[in-house]
């Protein structure tokens, strides 16, 4: 009989494997991302793999679980801190874009891969774990929507639903697409410092912020 595993070097083996996944997904893309391809890079076999993880799917769902659930504690985090409705806004935008280009990998199969997303799970195995990570998505977009609204409220202003998405759509193609332009290494072309780019970026925006309201 093997000896039992304890549990901090069980869970020692689960990041090492979701790490190399990360790394396969981001590069080749979730087809490249396959058990005796994952298990050639970290020298285990396929199938103690299976010990830790049913197959690719599960894989890849915690992998976007463990991604929002860091980015909804940052958004909270910059929420509780800021009473400043002005303040907290800005300071969520700063923080989305810190954690987009601090966690290039995440942020890539969060937001910007053509990997499998929530529908495609419906009906499926991982309808449930599928469930977990769109519920956590969609806590993180409830979130943001409450600075927005919350923001117009303050400003004496009042946004129905549809109106706060809209404004929360503006806000978040313009950090998507720094993020992306500062990840794909594009804006290296144009701008020799990004960071002090970025942050007038940000502030121009908060200097027109009552425009989008």
């Amino acid at each position: 009989m093997k000896p039992v595993r304890a549990k901090e070097e069980i869970d020692k083996i689960k990041e090492k494997i979701l790490n190399c996944s990360l790394d396969i997904i981001v590069s080749d893309g979730f087809p490249a991302l396959t058990m005796r391809r994952l298990a050639r890079e970290i020298g285990m076999t396929a199938p103690n793999i299976y010990n830790y993880f049913s197959n690719k799917d599960e894989i890849y769902l915690t992998l976007m679980i463990k991604g929002f659930d860091q980015l909804v504690s940052s958004l909270q985090a910059e929420i509780n801190n800021h009473a400043d409705s002005f303040e907290r806004i800005r300071s969520v935008m700063a923080m989305y874009l810190e954690f987009g280009i601090e966690n290039k990998r995440y942020y890539e199969i969060m937001f910007s891969s053509s990997s499998p997303k929530y529908r495609d799970y419906i009906g499926t195995d991982h309808e449930a774990l599928s469930t977990q990570e769109h519920d956590i998505s969609m806590q993180l977009a409830t979130l943001a929507l409450t600075v927005v609204q919350e923001f117009a409220v303050q400003r004496g202003k009042v946004l129905d639903v549809n109106d706060a998405r809209v404004t929360l759509t503006m806000l978040w193609s313009l950090l998507h697409g720094m993020i992306n332009l500062h990840n794909s290494q594009n804006i290296d072309y144009l701008v020799d410092d990004v960071s002090s780019v970025y942050e007038t970026i940000v502030d121009r925006v908060m200097a027109q912020i009552d425009v989008l309201f």
